[in-house]
């Protein structure tokens, strides 16, 4: 075993385990060599966060309050991605591709939910397409905090189409940071949440 490589702890036993709509938590017995050890951890959905970018400016939905910080605080649109189900008969590859897919449905229908994208915005064509996505990490995702949960960040950039109108009611500092490495220096100043940070420093280094 090179020293690289950490070995891997046994499960012994499930102490307890607690359920909820948002979360599952464990406490489980693990073997460590010969240490036994009592830990807690986390099982939760996947998140997604996308850098929004409209007609130049970084965009962002209005302000919510996070019970976490006791606060509302500044975000790019985000939210969960749900679970997926691999497909009958299908290999690895077919699986992987179709949770790629899943994952930018999911992105699009946040980015509508959150944004106040108005119907009369969007282009009159059967495909509906209102923004250009591409992925950052599409593959793998960023590990939120490996130690304590399962929970991965899957990040998006979304560019929106300039003739998309939007809700500027339900945004928040509507075209004041411009879609560059000055503007995203400038955002980084007030920018609190750090998955939305590491994204938008994805996004500079491109």
């Amino acid at each position: 075993q090179s020293d690289n490589e950490a070995s891997t702890w046994e499960l012994q036993s499930t102490l307890t385990t607690i359920t909820s709509p948002w979360l599952t938590i464990h406490n489980e017995r693990l073997k460590d060599g010969g240490t036994l050890l009592d830990y807690w951890r986390v099982e939760k959905d996947d998140s997604a966060v996308i850098v929004t970018i409209h007609q130049g400016y970084f965009c962002f939905p209005r302000q919510s309050y996070r019970p976490g910080v006791g606060r509302a605080t500044l975000d790019f649109p985000g939210g969960k991605i749900p679970p997926s189900s691999p497909l009958d008969g299908s290999s690895d590859d077919d699986d992987e591709n179709v949770e790629m897919v899943q994952r930018q449905e999911v992105a699009s229908n946040i980015l509508k939910s959150e944004l106040g994208i108005l119907d009369t915005s969007r282009p009159s064509s059967k495909d509906d397409i209102y923004a250009d996505f591409y992925a950052i990490n599409a593959q793998e995702g960023y590990a939120i905090n490996s130690s304590f949960s399962n929970q991965r960040l899957y990040g998006f950039v979304a560019i929106l189409r300039d003739e998309v109108v939007l809700d500027t009611s339900r945004l928040s500092y509507y075209k004041e940071f411009p879609a560059t490495v000055r503007g995203a220096r400038e955002l980084l100043v007030i920018l609190p949440c750090l998955q939305c940070r590491i994204l938008l420093l994805e996004w500079v280094q491109g």
